[in-house]
């Protein structure tokens, strides 16, 4: 009999879609939008932000703890979004967004380790 590790993230991610009200939203193929890049905001969408009363470290923190434990495929976006956690603006909480629908639509899938 072989022995093996699974790493699932099902469960932690359901947390963070129940946190984030993303149960029933329509899920992505890709970790972030293709040929957009994220950019600096100004102050005054920095303002903005802000005013929306959202913890974006935490959310991205969040992300990242699942990408170094079972889900390495969003380690890129994870990096690009931290980049921006003193001034977030609406597109980075957008692009937090749309990583959440892609591990909607992946959170079935795990690492699995063998001895071999």
């Amino acid at each position: 009999m072989d022995e093996c590790i699974m790493l699932d993230k099902q469960h932690f991610v359901n947390s963070l879609l129940d946190l984030y009200s993303m149960q029933n939203y329509k899920t992505v193929s890709t970790p972030l939008v293709p040929n957009e890049y994220l950019l600096p905001e100004t102050n005054e969408e920095v303002r903005t932000f802000k005013e929306m009363g959202i913890n974006f470290r935490i959310a991205v923190g969040s992300i990242n703890c699942l990408s170094t434990a079972a889900c390495p495929e969003v380690s890129h976006t994870v990096n690009s979004l931290s980049q921006y956690l003193e001034k977030p603006g609406i597109q980075h909480w957008k692009a937090f967004l749309h990583i959440l629908k892609y591990l909607c639509g992946t959170k079935e899938l795990g690492l699995h380790y063998t001895q071999q």
